[in-house]
């Protein structure tokens, strides 16, 4: 007979533990609770499952080198202040994307260029 590597005498030891209390739940809080626990793994999953350039993508607040050429290159104050809202904006809208795709709304993942395709984009 094998022997059980740790991570299956913890997740035996986890999974007896839930059977017991949700056991004692009344049935619609353990149906909430069974969800709230679906959610999280999904989302655990979800995070484990990025590349190491998806979540560097995700948790980037920075402005790429292209947006700070046209900073630099931006005539006016007014013009400076039309870039930045247009990065927030993006921003904004791509952390929504992430977030949609972390929680399950969406099944697909934000779209990503590689290192390559970001060099490209910005020379």
């Amino acid at each position: 007979m094998a022997r059980k590597s740790k991570v299956d005498k913890y997740y035996s030891k986890i999974e007896i533990i839930l059977y017991k209390f949700l056991d004692r739940m009344r049935r619609k809080k353990r149906l909430e609770l069974i969800d709230k626990l679906l959610h999280s793994l999904n989302l655990q999953r979800r995070m484990a499952m990025l590349t190491n350039e998806e979540m560097a993508h995700m948790c980037s607040q920075s402005l790429s080198p292209a947006m700070i050429k046209r900073l630099d290159e931006a005539a006016t104050e007014e013009k400076r202040d039309e870039i930045l809202m247009e990065y927030a904006r993006s921003n904004y809208f791509r952390q929504c994307a992430w977030a949609d795709y972390l929680n399950g709304v969406t099944g697909k993942k934000p779209f990503v260029l590689s290192k390559k395709e970001e060099k490209l984009r910005c020379s």
